[in-house]
């Protein structure tokens, strides 16, 4: 219920993905990328939701503008929308950025 309808297909393992934390950039491709990217860009975002705190950091995709992240939160933030991540996003992302910093 989360995602959007027409959810984004089509991409490869070649999509390259970087991640900025704390000042620095982490760039990958592979299956991490492919699962950050699947998560990031099929939220379905809501302008409404939007919070007044800080992304823990910042996810640039191929796909157009950065996505702002905050674990402890539970949200992605993408273009003046934000949304909730579940446990189970929440989970993978961290196995992504334990991988990838």
């Amino acid at each position: 219920p989360q995602t959007v309808e027409d959810p984004v297909t089509g991409y490869s393992g070649n999509t390259m993905t970087t991640i900025i934390l704390d000042d620095t950039e982490y760039t990958f491709m592979g299956s991490d990328s492919v699962n950050l990217t699947d998560i990031l860009i099929n939220i379905k975002y809501d302008t409404m939701r939007v919070c007044r705190c800080t992304p823990d950091f910042t996810v640039q995709t191929e796909f157009g503008e950065p996505y702002g992240v905050n674990l402890s939160q539970g949200y992605a933030r993408y273009d003046g929308a934000q949304a909730d991540l579940t446990k189970e996003q929440i989970e993978l992302i961290r196995n992504i950025l334990s991988n990838q910093t």
